[in-house]
C-alpha cells in the first residue's frame, strides 16, 4: 500500500525547497486521510476518469478527491512565502 504522495513542480521549482514540498505532501495526504481513502484508490480512479474525461470538473468520488488533494498540496506550496506568484505543483502516487 503506497502511502506517499510526489510533488511534481509545475512552475517555481527553484524557489520550492525539500520543505516546501514535503507540506505540500502532508497537506494532500491529509485530505484522503480526513475522507478515509487510500491513496492508490484516489489516484487509480483519478486516472480512469482522466482517461475517460479529461476534465477535472467532471470528476466525481475519489477522483475529486485526488484534485482536492491537488489544490491543498498547491496551496500548502507556497505557504510562509512573501511571493506566491509563479509556483505550482502537480501530485502523483
Amino acid at each position: 500500500m503506497t502511502t506517499r504522495i510526489s510533488i511534481n513542480m509545475i512552475d517555481g521549482a527553484r524557489f520550492a525547497n525539500d520543505e516546501d514540498k514535503q507540506r505540500a505532501a502532508d497537506a494532500a495526504l491529509m485530505v484522503l486521510s480526513e475522507a478515509g481513502v487510500s491513496v492508490e484508490d484516489a489516484f487509480a480512479e483519478f486516472k480512469a476518469q482522466w482517461a475517460e474525461f479529461d476534465d477535472y470538473d467532471k470528476m466525481t468520488g475519489n477522483a475529486r478527491l485526488w484534485v482536492k488533494a491537488e489544490e491543498a498540496a498547491n496551496c500548502a506550496l507556497t505557504e510562509g512565502w512573501a511571493n506566491t506568484e509563479g509556483a505550482s505543483c502537480g501530485i502523483s502516487a
